[in-house]
């Protein structure tokens, strides 16, 4: 079967029951709609303002937009874990880490599909672009190694420690 009429379609919508938005991602084909996943800001709108929402909806488009996918064919099969589908649980989560200026990865901890507690770090924008993507194997070349065992004299999370020493047998 082929179908003609496919899209993606985004809904931010109060839910009065429980005081939340809700992020409802879905696609359309042929006039049924299949349901991608749901977060729910169980926080409140004047959360919606905040760095940690930022990053939250940032992991939701890249795991599940059609957009992001055609930009960045490698989040096509990653998904967010069942904990975070709550703002609140991501929002404690990154509010225990040393966020701030540095990008949300999930490849160096896991090597995984999963955005998680277990599988997530933040680190810096430089160090995540050093960081292969999954399946590439790891660059050893003198350079990338000094570069990275220099980046990670700035790293805070000694899980992020851990994991580059390893990978880039530091």
């Amino acid at each position: 079967m082929c179908f003609t009429k496919i899209q993606q379609k985004t809904k931010f919508f109060l839910d009065n029951t429980y005081n939340t938005v809700v992020i409802r991602m879905s696609v359309l084909i042929e006039g049924f709609e299949l349901m991608r996943t749901t977060g729910i800001n169980d926080m409140g709108n004047g959360y919606s303002k905040t760095p940690h929402y930022n990053k939250w909806t940032g992991m939701y488009s890249r795991c599940y937009s059609p957009k992001s996918h055609s930009r960045a064919p490698t989040y096509k099969d990653c998904y967010v874990c069942v904990k975070w589908r709550w703002l609140s649980n991501f929002y404690e989560w990154m509010d225990s880490l040393d966020w701030e200026g540095k990008q949300l990865d999930k490849d160096l901890l896991g090597d995984t599909y999963e955005y998680s507690p277990d599988n997530c770090c933040f680190i810096s924008r430089e160090l995540n672009n050093l960081i292969e993507p999954r399946g590439v194997p790891v660059d050893m070349s003198n350079a990338t190694r000094e570069r990275v065992a220099s980046l990670m004299l700035l790293e805070s999370d000694p899980r992020v420690i851990e994991a580059l020493k390893a990978r880039y047998a530091l």
